[in-house]
């Protein structure tokens, strides 16, 4: 007897997180090898569609203090586009504090969701040793965000974004815990957004204390939103 196989996988919905994730993994390097970057291009309405969406979520609406912003890069395309959830008594700029943070890979094979920190003012302060004391820092935030485990987050230094750029390491240095999601293979919505909410808990959890990674807030200065 003949049989057809079918694609089990569910097609994303059209306006979806999911479907907005998959068409930046799908669209993100070419744009960035062929195209100027501008903000109406069909891949940054994608991942201000994301935002936009991550934003209005009744997740993100239970934490009011969180602002949702997004970039990939002013003037040229970054190598690691990015999508923040920042808490507003911790920061509202990528280049200070702890917050909520999906990245791409440089080559676009997934993206991350992650809890980790900003690394600007932290790479001017202390240069070649700035790796060293985020990693620092991020094992003293692994020691009060271990319930993330229970909900499929890596604990573990092992953030691998494919760039060799000092910026880029320092990015995998401070994160704290992260989630990948593979090209091709997003979840759904639901899935989606129950990983943002328990990131968005967890995150929640430590803003009170104030010293998130042990160093007063007033320690930070603020530096374009463009760089984490």
């Amino acid at each position: 007897m003949n049989t057809t196989r079918t694609n089990s996988r569910k097609i994303p919905e059209v306006g979806s997180v999911q479907s907005a994730f998959e068409g930046v993994l799908a669209h993100y390097w070419n744009a960035k090898t062929t195209d100027t970057i501008r903000r109406d291009h069909p891949v940054c309405v994608e991942l201000a569609t994301v935002a936009r969406l991550l934003g209005e979520s009744k997740q993100a609406r239970r934490f009011p203090n969180v602002l949702v912003k997004w970039s990939a890069g002013q003037g040229n395309w970054a190598t690691i586009p990015w999508i923040a959830a920042l808490d507003t008594r911790e920061t509202s700029r990528t280049s200070e504090g702890v917050y909520v943070v999906y990245l791409f890979r440089a080559d676009m094979s997934g993206v991350y969701l992650t809890l980790s920190q900003g690394t600007t003012r932290v790479s001017g302060d202390h240069g070649r040793d700035a790796p060293r004391v985020l990693r620092d820092r991020a094992v003293r935030l692994r020691a009060r965000a271990g319930e993330l485990a229970s909900a499929g987050f890596d604990l573990s230094p092992s953030l691998e974004l494919g760039h060799d750029s000092t910026i880029v390491r320092s990015y995998e240095a401070a994160t704290v815990a992260s989630k990948v999601y593979a090209r091709n293979s997003v979840p759904a919505d639901a899935e989606l957004l129950k990983d943002f909410e328990r990131a968005l808990q967890v995150y929640d959890a430590l803003v009170p204390s104030r010293r998130i990674v042990g160093a007063e807030r007033s320690d930070y200065v603020e530096e374009s939103d463009d760089d984490n």
